[in-house]
């Protein structure tokens, strides 16, 4: 199987180059949650491939500031 890197670009920035990301299925239950840092300054990439293809929501926060949107997995 193809590995699948998920680029996503924050739409926030902070001093604090750690995050946490959380991700969850269509039904609230959480899939993933890890802290990464940035590999420049507003990017951040996951290694998705082991989600199944759906809705889900990742939720990143950095510092103070959180937020939530959806993503499509879709293999």
């Amino acid at each position: 199987p193809r590995s699948t890197l998920f680029p996503y670009t924050t739409l926030f920035r902070s001093d604090d180059e750690n995050m946490t990301i959380t991700i969850y299925n269509i039904v609230g239950a959480k899939v993933m949650s890890q802290q990464i840092k940035a590999i420049s300054d507003d990017i951040v990439q996951l290694d998705l491939s082991d989600k199944d293809s759906g809705v889900y929501f990742i939720n990143i926060k950095n510092g103070g500031k959180s937020i939530t949107k959806k993503i499509t997995i879709a293999k």
